[in-house]
């Protein structure tokens, strides 16, 4: 189906503050103009779906430069967008009351130099209610991660604020879904096309 309001972009890696944006119109269409010649980086994205760059076959790959050569015209280029899953939950702390300000991430296992790490997907923080939503993901399989190691939260002076000098500060290691700092024991999640898991709460 013919996607409307799409954002296409099309930038230099040493020259993002130049960057050539436009949306596609009703029937999906777009066309740039009077672009001068180099190398691009381009990418398709919208609201609700996952972000697609130019020569990527599946979202995890990094893609590949648009070359344009002096009069050159590309055309017929076309994008399918995937729908955007997203996971929502909450983090709590040892006695069970939400946690405001925790990093959370979405992370998948992905190789690099031949080895299989854990890597960035996606990012958000906790609010009042210590609730998170994860969104713009991709289909497949993700672990996700709370960080509270920010320390403790009191300021001032301790001299001041009664607190101990020379005892340790409150601080809570990163945490996987469900509540293990052992990323081998951590419950991953496989996510399909436009769906939404909720209540993956993560116990620091």
């Amino acid at each position: 189906t013919p996607l409307k309001n799409a954002v296409i972009e099309l930038s230099q890696e040493h020259d993002r503050d130049h960057a050539i944006i436009m949306r596609t119109s009703a029937d999906g269409q777009f066309r740039l103009k009077n672009i001068p010649p180099g190398q691009y980086e381009m990418s398709v994205s919208r609201n609700g779906y996952v972000t697609r760059k130019y020569g990527q076959k599946k979202p995890t790959d990094p893609g590949s430069k648009v070359t344009l050569r002096p009069g050159q015209s590309l055309s017929d280029l076309v994008f399918t967008l995937q729908r955007a899953a997203v996971i929502t939950g909450k983090v709590l702390d040892e006695d069970g009351e939400p946690m405001a300000g925790v990093a959370v991430q979405a992370l998948e296992h992905a190789f690099r130099e031949g080895k299989k790490k854990l890597n960035y997907t996606a990012g958000t923080q906790t609010d009042d209610l210590g609730m998170y939503r994860l969104f713009g993901l991709a289909p497949g399989r993700y672990y996700v991660c709370a960080d509270g190691t920010g320390g403790s939260d009191e300021v001032g002076d301790k001299e001041f604020s009664g607190a101990e000098k020379t005892g340790p500060e409150k601080a809570y290691t990163k945490t996987y879904y469900p509540g293990t700092s052992d990323v081998s024991k951590a419950v991953s999640l496989q996510v399909k096309e436009g769906e939404e898991i909720p209540s993956v709460d993560v116990l620091m």
